[in-house]
């Protein structure tokens, strides 16, 4: 019976990496470039090569994910539903209490939570790939909204 060889594309991940369209109607907004690359450095090399091939107008965030469903909402708390503002990718590196700014408007969303507040509303699963978002930087404030968590590569 033959044997299948790999290619060594078959090792490559998909991964999701933030740009900003500076061009209007769409100045300001968050798209999410899919591409495949062995390692988060590579994803956003992808995306720097994508980016300089484009006419002018658009900006790598240098935010990298793995890549997966964009959900409208969340399940939080066992049954309420959050909403996922994908407009808004933070780094994984930023400590709770932080002011988060929607990226168009420069509104304020809210704070980050801290780690007690994160563990009691979210599953462990999405603590991985969201951050929540509360009113108030405090201890078991109410819930905003959630935003996805993105690793910042080489900024």
């Amino acid at each position: 019976m033959p044997r299948a060889r790999l290619s060594v594309l078959d090792r490559s991940r998909r991964f999701e990496v933030a740009i900003i369209c500076r061009l209007a109607p769409h100045a300001g907004e968050v798209f999410y470039l899919e591409v495949s690359a062995y390692t988060e450095p590579g994803a956003v090399a992808v995306a720097d090569r994508w980016v300089a091939r484009t006419p002018a107008g658009w900006h790598n965030m240098r935010l990298v994910r793995e890549a997966g469903a964009h959900q409208p909402a969340v399940t939080v708390l066992g049954t309420s539903k959050l909403w996922v503002n994908w407009a808004a990718p933070v780094s994984s590196e930023l400590p709770e209490g932080d002011l988060v700014l929607h990226p168009t408007s420069g509104l304020p969303l809210g704070f980050l939570a801290d780690d007690e507040t994160e563990f009691l509303c979210l599953d462990e699963r999405m603590r991985r790939q969201f951050r929540l978002i509360v009113r108030r930087p405090m201890p078991n404030a109410a819930p905003v909204c959630v935003v996805p968590t993105m690793k910042l590569v080489g900024g």
